[in-house]
């Protein structure tokens, strides 16, 4: 089906996840014959520069999210296989099974488009996959909670430490418009600008039926709604997010008092302006990233 399949991999994507070899082998279980690049090398990411007929990340988010960012807008196929931790952008597209059931359901005429975002914040402009956001969930991807483990120990304590920042976090003050539209005016708790349904410890803040393609979704937490987060965070199987979303293609958020992240990265603040506020842009241009669905996918 492809002539030249390159695979990126992150050996040290967890402690528990699968070696080079098994990988390998569960590519040539599925008919696939791949050169092998680690993400940590010298050859990546120019290597994704020559032609190339389907690129396969292996790892998880961090390893999938700088793969599909370097080659959003191309043509070129990338194939998914999740043996992270979170898994955020394999979980928010259904993707999930072991390397061999994922690559054996993998066929050309099986496509489906991620949206690559653009940040603009403190004078730079960043790629965006999973999420930005203000608030708890950049406390959390701060303190690196959980990371003294592995696996579901891990996300367990990662979310438990999610769950004290909600419960602790005080109201600051933001201001955020949708596509020019100010739809928060007043002291929140956090927000959560998602382009995916997953973001921080494996959290669904955004619900396959609230997820639209071409469009970012505007989660924002109320401190009148504080009890109802707590209680999602305590049983996200059970209970959905307490906010529903608001969706467009460019957000502008200005706030007070909180950290920002972009994706799993919480980057150096910006200067605040003479107020004391900060202020970031987050925008859909129509670039994607072509992924291959498995072949029980379902939108």
């Amino acid at each position: 089906m492809w002539n030249r399949v390159i695979l990126c991999h992150n050996s040290e994507a967890g402690k528990n996840d699968l070696r080079k070899s098994e990988i390998v082998d569960a590519l040539t279980l599925a008919g696939i014959e791949a050169e092998y690049c680690a993400v940590d090398s010298g050859a990546f990411p120019s290597i994704l520069d020559s032609a190339v007929d389907l690129i396969i990340a292996a790892g998880g988010d961090g390893t999938i999210g700088k793969v599909a960012k370097y080659i959003g807008g191309r043509d070129v196929p990338l194939g998914i296989l999740p043996v992270g931790t979170a898994n955020n952008i394999a979980r928010s597209f259904g993707i999930y099974g072991a390397p061999h059931e994922v690559a054996e359901g993998w066929s050309p005429d099986r496509i489906f488009h991620c949206d690559i975002g653009l940040v603009s914040y403190n004078g730079k402009n960043r790629l965006l996959i999973e999420s930005a956001g203000i608030g708890p969930v950049s406390d959390t991807i701060k303190e690196k909670a959980g990371g003294k483990y592995s696996g579901a120990k891990k996300l367990h304590a990662a979310r438990n430490s999610l769950h004290a920042k909600f419960t602790k976090a005080e109201p600051f003050p933001a201001t955020i418009r949708i596509d020019g539209e100010v739809v928060i005016d007043e002291p929140i708790l956090g927000a959560e600008i998602m382009n995916i349904g997953f973001a921080g410890p494996g959290a669904e803040i955004l619900p396959r039926e609230e997820r639209r393609n071409g469009e970012l979704s505007v989660v924002v937490f109320l401190p009148s709604e504080r009890e109802k987060a707590l209680k999602w965070l305590e049983a996200p199987q059970s209970h959905s997010p307490p906010a529903a979303p608001r969706h467009g293609r460019e957000v502008n958020i200005r706030w007070a008092n909180a950290l920002f992240h972009i994706d799993d990265k919480v980057p150096d603040p910006a200067t605040p302006d003479a107020e004391g506020w900060q202020a970031a842009t987050i925008r859909l241009d129509g670039t994607t990233v072509k992924l291959l669905a498995p072949g029980y996918y379902r939108r």
